[in-house]
């Protein structure tokens, strides 16, 4: 190993909202008080699968048969997914990061105000999870905001971010189709397939800034 981190921070993308910067920048300066060493990974694509794939690797050549992020060139401890659309408190940052859990997110929500996690049961009300006090387990979230233990992404085939599709039938025509699901969720479906659960933390809420507001 060429280097050793606490946490890799990983922001796919070419661009950054203003309030993910400040909240970037205030918990950089947390993490320095802390002693908690970090690594900034962030890589960009036209394909925004493709863009994790290379952000995971941090690289634009992606190493078909490496399962280690990073090329195996940093161990870690923690590897922290953040969009360059969010913003939230250090605190939440923190309240990810010391948890014991493989696999957990922060709550936050879509452009068309859905909670950004799909429940175990589909009968579950996703809002009502929201208010819930402790953490819960569910089918799978999105990378805006979820921190991963070293171990995950190596026990998994590659590419991570492989799209997975889900059949069902159409009630209107009473044919079968697929549907793909988005990088995100297909990484969790990957995860679920290693034998990972995959939580969320209803505390720990974060804004969305698709102009989506949660914290309040």
């Amino acid at each position: 190993m060429d280097k050793s981190v606490d946490i890799i921070i990983a922001t796919p993308g070419h661009s950054m909202e203003a309030e993910y910067v400040r909240s970037l920048v205030a918990t950089i300066s947390l993490l320095n008080e802390r002693g908690i060493s970090f690594y900034y990974a962030n890589k960009y694509t036209s394909r925004v699968a493709a863009a994790r794939e290379a952000t995971a690797m941090d690289s634009d050549f992606l190493d078909a048969f490496n399962n280690a992020p990073l090329l195996g060139q940093v161990s870690y401890k923690k590897i922290f997914w953040i969009d360059s659309d969010m913003s939230w408190n250090p605190s939440d940052f923190l309240a990810l990061y010391n948890s014991d859990l493989d696999i957990v997110s922060g709550i936050y929500l879509s452009d068309k105000g859905v909670p950004m996690f799909s429940p175990l049961d589909e009968k579950q009300d996703v809002r009502a999870m929201i208010s819930l006090t402790e953490t819960q387990e569910v089918a799978g979230v999105g990378f805006g905001f979820v921190c991963v233990k070293q171990g995950v992404f190596e026990s998994m085939p590659r590419p991570w971010f492989d799209t997975k599709f889900v059949k069902f039938q159409d009630e209107q025509t009473g044919k079968e189709v697929f549907i793909p699901f988005g990088e995100d969720y297909s990484w969790c479906v990957s995860a679920r397939e290693v034998g990972y659960k995959i939580f969320i933390d209803p505390l720990t809420k974060l804004t969305h800034h698709k102009k989506v507001a949660i914290r309040q």
